[in-house]
């Protein structure tokens, strides 16, 4: 039955006739009706829902207009009909507006074109569409090569009559199909048979008993098996802890773009999976790590992820529940092997979506939750987010500090965790909804309920998503950089801006936070852009320090002691360009001063181990403003001094990483 009437006006001849026919089609069908001639109203205001006469439906559908998305009609008995292989009625049954939200309207209208269109003039029995179709479908059964189809093709144009719609190449005839093409793409690679290879092999079967015949249990946590929630999983599930094959696997999934940063507007999203039965020196390994499924672009799947992981949830819902029977090649015997999702492992902005916590917006703290203490920026309109330092033990300095951060002390508890139980009280009773709709519900702390709540242990779980931290990124060491500090000398950029955070927790520690200021390395430097010595400078005059501590590298290490409020400046240059312009009120007469206690070129490898025990002596003297006694010193620094600074920066570094 021909359905292109619903997309045309309600004044029309075809829209009028349209509705007659879909009346007379529900009269038709017995059980369409309730039993009293009342049936279900298909217009933009009733959707279904209602029931009523012929003749109020017809007035309905007339003056409000007919659900264009109703193309379908299985609230009227549809399923009846017999099923049509017209391509015409199967595009029609798609329906305007859905195929046009996948494809494009151009599209649509170019395949309801080609639908329409006849091979040749009088030809009754094929389409272009049609025609296009069925050729393609014997090119891809049959193998033949594009070079071979684009042959045949101009063959049969030449063999049927003139002014034919028939395409002459492989190319022409694509075009033809390709709105036909899907609107989204996922790759989805089954994980039950390449567990089962695992365990084929004696060694990997072998390995994957790491968590039982090899891991020391010391109370220390190395491991997820050291975990609580192993253990947990373990009590809860009695049957599934008490087989060491068990698999406890972990999830990961962010955006990538395959091109590299050539196309920033592509993202492709492979999921993949770890195994934790391994030790940590094999779990990691790229060949344990499983690509499960990708999901292909160019757009992100966004909030509507969960659509796509429906393959994979199912597997693990089979291999939970059920299990598989599996060959253990190392004990030579077949057993039924579960399975289960310990986690997920991902960034802040992908745990929105896998999670569907609201991580946007006034509330986007999922530790907080309602108690977020948030920002918005009066201009910019950006909200920030402010009320961290309360997670920090009581008594801590960092509470009492300022102007390092929003101007008041912090005197807030940490709220408490939410356990699994209130979590999922929380979602369970929220109606998850794929897809974009115009209706805006009410604001939640949760969008909709995850797909992973279709695991039946998952409400059970006490870390459900581990987000990986981008805090530490600055902190991001080379090992050879290491290395060079700690043997040759030689000191990095990196290893440098890492020292200026050993040494705010020492002014933290002093209580002298307010006083001393620290500048990135990489902000300083001996050349740079106006705008950028403008912001220095601005930073410089209004921050309110008595002193600023800039290190900077110009072909060796170099450091400038700044004092803006008594405009005293000591460094190894005379000019520099970071205090060039500055107004005349911030640093009148400046003084300049030069240390001479290193006697080495200013290239010299272990130029930076000088500026790095400058700046700690600095800073614990309490110098601010009369840098000769240390800058000053009769005798230079020797290598036990020097060994010092490689010490307490050694020290440092290994208190942030454990």
């Amino acid at each position: 039955m021909d359905r292109s009437w619903i997309n045309k006006n309600r004044t029309s001849v075809e829209y009028e006739n349209g509705v007659e026919e879909f009346l007379k089609f529900a009269s038709s069908r017995v059980s369409a009706s309730n039993g009293d001639g009342r049936y279900y109203c298909p217009c933009v205001k009733c959707l279904n829902d209602k029931l009523f006469f012929v003749r109020e439906i017809r007035e309905h559908v007339i003056c409000d207009g007919f659900n264009k998305k109703y193309t379908r009609w299985i609230w009227h008995d549809m399923h009846d009909e017999e099923v049509s292989d017209n391509l015409e009625e199967m595009i029609n049954d798609i329906g305007a507006e859905a195929f046009e939200q996948g494809h494009g309207n151009r599209s649509y209208t170019t395949l309801s074109a080609n639908a329409d269109k006849s091979l040749y003039p009088g030809c009754k029995n094929y389409s272009r569409l049609s025609a296009t179709l069925k050729l393609i479908s014997l090119k891809a059964t049959h193998g033949w090569s594009d070079r071979s189809f684009t042959d045949l093709l101009v063959l049969l144009k030449g063999m049927i009559p003139e002014n034919n719609e028939l395409p002459d190449s492989n190319y022409a005839a694509k075009k033809i199909l390709c709105p036909l093409g899907l609107a989204k793409i996922l790759w989805y690679l089954p994980v039950i048979p390449r567990f089962k290879r695992l365990f084929a092999s004696p060694v990997e079967a072998k390995n994957l008993r790491w968590h039982v015949d090899e891991k020391i249990d010391d109370g220390q946590l190395r491991h997820p098996a050291d975990s609580p929630q192993w253990k947990k999983m373990d009590q809860l599930y009695p049957s599934f802890g008490n087989e060491p094959r068990n698999l406890r696997l972990g999830l990961c999934t962010d955006g990538m773009n395959p091109y590299g940063n050539f196309c920033s507007q592509h993202s492709a999203w492979p999921v993949l999976l770890v195994i934790y039965n391994l030790s940590p020196l094999l779990s990691m390994k790229r060949k344990y790590i499983m690509l499960s499924m990708m999901i292909s672009g160019p757009k992100q799947p966004g909030n509507d992820i969960d659509v796509y992981l429906q393959p994979l949830i199912e597997d693990l819902q089979k291999l939970f529940v059920e299990g598989v029977d599996v060959f253990d090649a190392y004990k030579m015997e077949i057993f039924r092997m579960r399975a289960m999702l310990f986690c997920t492992i991902n960034y802040f902005p992908a745990y929105g979506n896998l999670s569907w916590y609201s991580n946007k917006g006034h509330k986007a703290c999922p530790k907080c939750g309602d108690r977020t203490c948030y920002h918005q920026l009066q201009f910019g309109r950006k909200t920030v987010y402010l009320g961290h330092r309360k997670w920090l033990k009581p008594g801590h300095p960092y509470r009492k500090l300022m102007k390092a951060f929003n101007g008041r002390q912090e005197d807030d508890l940490a709220p408490a965790a939410l356990t699994p139980e209130q979590v999922y009280d929380q979602v369970k009773q929220i109606n998850t909804t794929f897809g974009k709709t115009q209706q805006r519900g009410e604001k939640s702390l949760w969008k909709k309920r995850s797909v992973f709540f279709k695991l039946p242990y998952w409400k059970f779980l006490d870390v459900k998503h581990c987000i990986v931290s981008l805090t530490r990124a600055y902190v991001s060491i080379n090992q050879m950089d290491i290395m060079g500090l700690l043997a040759a000398g030689t000191v990095s950029v990196p290893v440098m801006k890492f020292y200026n955070k050993c040494l705010y927790n020492v002014l933290v520690s002093s209580g002298r936070a307010d006083k001393y200021g620290l500048m990135c390395p990489l902000a300083i430097q001996s050349h740079g852009n106006n705008e950028e010595m403008g912001l220095i400078r601005n930073r410089i005059g209004e921050g309110g320090f008595d002193c600023f501590l800039l290190p900077f590298y110009d072909k060796g290490w170099e450091l400038m002691a700044l004092c803006p409020k008594s405009g005293c400046i000591a460094s190894t240059i005379e000019t520099y360009q970071v205090v060039k312009g500055m107004r005349s009120n911030t640093l009148s007469k400046p003084k300049w001063v030069y240390p001479k206690c290193c006697n080495k070129d200013v290239v010299d490898p272990e130029c930076g181990l000088f500026v790095m025990r400058h700046m700690l002596e600095l800073i614990k003297l309490d110098v601010v403003n009369s840098f000769e006694e240390v800058l000053h010193m009769d005798k230079p620094y020797s290598s036990d001094d020097i060994d010092d600074v490689r010490r307490s920066w050694a020290k440092c570094f290994l208190d942030n990483i454990r």
